[in-house]
């Protein structure tokens, strides 16, 4: 007996190329889940930005800025007492001495050749008068070493990295110490990426904190010194962005007979992709022929489905489907439906084994029921018992990470308030001493006002007298 069937052959769309003009309606003959590439490149973009990015913290650049202002301040010491004894031949100085027009002289001079490390006037004078300038070295050097407390990277970065709301800063004894990503993730620190300074940014939150005349010169010399603390690693970072998104793709589902490019459409990445994967599958476009003319003709499914096995999948991909399909934003659904299959085989296996038992337990009856109990039990309670466990690991890393993100932003937040507090005690301080300027200059102008009227009031008493004295001559 013969068996007739009528097949349409496959069509070739590998003459499509993006950009192409479709020049028919291309419906899909089977369900097809596609992947798309714009869609699934800016949800890794997305999602990468998020990954904190990470920075190799210098632990070594605050004793080495130390050590550098140690030796610049004993530097302009010597160096201004050798003036003081070219000048006044002698090393110390009295007060009419320091007070006089050629100390001044002499401090102006200094500073215009030692430009990288001023004097201020109330330094020179301790100097001049055989003291050390401790707390004055003192007061410049806390300074200092306050600032280099906190995260300071170069103003420019490379292009295209991105900082984040969130960073990691890896401690470093060495800037071109090497270090894998599982170490810098080991060994670094969350915090929040506002936290981060540039250097501009530091040197200017340094000169705020000496805002009298002649402390500014000295502030601003000094502000140059301070320099990037931590620095960005590129490809660490970039590793640790792409294995948090490695997984990521975004799909596009079309159910059997819908039209993946309509006539007259443009040929885009996506559907570039659906033509390829029709290529590839030629079996799946026969299926769109017409009906069979004869009976009993058997179809063969187009793909094989695999069989589960009795182990969990350590990486399952996170698949977001757009269109007509639903969306997996996260394993753990993923990680829930291979538990199902897992639990589902198990019962089977111990359904199987539960008939093998009836078997034997017409030839053996005397078996205890006790000892097929736990031999059927123990799987069970074997592969519960696992999935807790992983699921109870997956939550406590949840936590532990968000604890370190809550931890950031509360030190962030307290900075800020620590900044806001000092700049507040800094205007009102000012608006103090503006409040005192004015009291003294309006009891100055009251002093002159008073002076004017009692000389007013003295030369109109004399023009009194005056008249007075010429009306009685004139009537005499």
């Amino acid at each position: 007996m013969g068996f007739g069937v009528s097949v349409l052959h496959a069509k070739d769309f590998s003459t499509y190329r993006i950009g192409s003009i479709a020049g028919e309606d291309i419906v899909a003959p089977v369900a097809l889940d596609v992947i798309d590439p714009a869609a699934t490149a800016a949800l890794k973009s997305a999602e990468a930005a998020k990954t904190p990015a990470i920075f190799r913290s210098y632990i070594g650049a605050t004793n080495t800025l130390a050590g550098q202002f140690n030796l610049a301040f004993a530097s302009a010491r010597t160096n201004f007492i050798s003036a003081l004894q070219d000048t006044f031949h002698q090393a110390v100085l009295n007060h009419a001495a320091v007070t006089s027009p050629d100390f001044g002289y002499l401090v102006t001079a200094f500073n215009i050749e030692n430009k990288k490390f001023p004097v201020p006037d109330f330094l020179a004078m301790d100097w001049a008068y055989g003291k050390t300038g401790d707390v004055e070295k003192n007061k410049f050097l806390n300074a200092l070493l306050q600032q280099m407390q906190s995260p300071i990277r170069p103003d420019d970065v490379d292009d295209g990295f991105e900082t984040g709301k969130m960073l990691r800063l890896v401690p470093v004894k060495n800037p071109d110490e090497k270090m894998s990503l599982a170490e810098a993730e080991t060994r670094g620190q969350i915090i929040s990426g506002s936290n981060l300074l540039t250097v501009a940014q530091a040197r200017m939150q340094f000169r705020r904190e000496f805002n009298t005349y002649e402390e500014q010169p000295l502030a601003r010399a000094l502000s140059e010194w301070l320099q990037p603390n931590c620095r960005p690693d590129g490809a660490l970072t970039q590793s640790a962005r792409d294995q948090a998104v490695r997984q990521l793709v975004v799909a596009e589902h079309y159910t059997a007979g819908q039209i993946i490019a309509a006539q007259g459409s443009v040929i885009d990445a996506k559907t570039k992709a659906a033509l390829d994967q029709l290529n590839e599958k030629p079996a799946a476009q026969a299926i769109a022929a017409e009906p069979a003319h004869d009976l009993n003709v058997a179809s063969t499914p187009l793909a094989t489905s695999p069989q589960p096995t009795e182990t969990f999948p350590t990486s399952i991909p996170t698949i977001a489907t757009t269109g007509h399909s639903k969306k997996f934003s996260t394993p753990r659904l993923w990680f829930f439906v291979a538990l199902t299959i897992f639990i589902a085989a198990t019962l089977l296996s111990i359904w199987q084994l539960i008939l093998r038992h009836r078997r034997v337990a017409k030839i053996l009856p005397a078996q205890k029921p006790f000892e097929l109990q736990s031999e059927l039990t123990s799987p069970l309670v074997r592969v519960v018992k696992e999935a807790l466990v992983q699921e109870l690991a997956v939550q406590r890393r949840e936590l532990l990470y968000a604890q370190q993100l809550a931890t950031a932003e509360v030190v962030g937040l307290v900075r800020k308030m620590d900044g806001l507090q000092l700049a507040m005690q800094e205007r009102w301080q000012t608006y103090e001493s503006q409040i005192q300027k004015l009291e003294t200059e309006l009891a100055d102008r009251t002093e002159e006002n008073r002076e004017l009227l009692q000389l007013k009031i003295e030369m109109i008493r004399r023009q009194l007298e005056t008249e007075r004295a010429g009306k009685r001559i004139t009537f005499n």
